[in-house]
């Protein structure tokens, strides 16, 4: 991007004359330093204050990109503990089925297993001699 510098080229020759330079020289200088004004790469006072607001801007969307970030990070924070609220209490209820499930088992083996008694009772009776 080139910045035009104002500069006043024929007030600055005047100077130059009423200086005591000749004519010839006083537009030679001044040709100059306008060439050397306009060529250089030079920021003006508003280039500074739109690069200024433009940086500001950068700060307010990086602000608001933080604020973003951090509501998205507090929503998966609660998710991720409801989440584990869930599976704990899934696991709770699993184990507790595992128990019950358990439990009859242990009911059922206990009746199978006085019932194979009283079966074995009864063939150790059969087979004593009666008097």
């Amino acid at each position: 991007m080139v910045f035009a510098v104002a500069f006043d080229t024929l007030k600055f020759a005047c100077r130059l004359r009423n200086a005591g330079i000749p004519e010839t020289h006083a537009t030679a200088i001044t040709e100059a330093v306008r060439e050397a004004a306009n060529d250089s790469d030079l920021a003006t006072k508003s280039d500074i204050t739109a690069v200024t607001a433009d940086i500001a801007d950068v700060k307010t969307d990086i602000a608001a990109v933080r604020a973003d970030a951090k509501a998205e990070a507090e929503i998966l924070q609660t998710e991720i503990k409801a989440a584990r609220t869930e599976a704990k209490t899934e696991s709770d209820a699993i184990r507790a089925e595992i128990k019950a499930m358990e439990l009859r088992l242990v009911i059922k083996l206990g009746v199978a297993l006085s019932a194979m008694t009283v079966v074995a009772v009864g063939v150790v009776v059969r087979m004593l001699p009666l008097h």
